[in-house]
């Protein structure tokens, strides 16, 4: 199994589009991954990944 920690958690605004930019770490058997993300609030209501990248 693997576990994770979502943290920096900032959320922003521009020009009406709702997004949250946060940091991300995977801990597993393999050692420790660290990744930078950005969703969106799409139309419909729900959050669309824009960006999730490892670091």
């Amino acid at each position: 199994g693997s576990r994770g920690a979502i943290t920096e958690l900032v959320e922003l605004k521009d020009g009406g589009l709702t997004c949250r930019r946060f940091s991300a770490t995977r801990e597993s058997f393999d050692g420790v991954a660290l990744y930078k993300g950005e969703l969106c609030l799409a139309e419909a209501g729900g959050w669309r990944m824009q960006e999730f990248k490892p670091l």
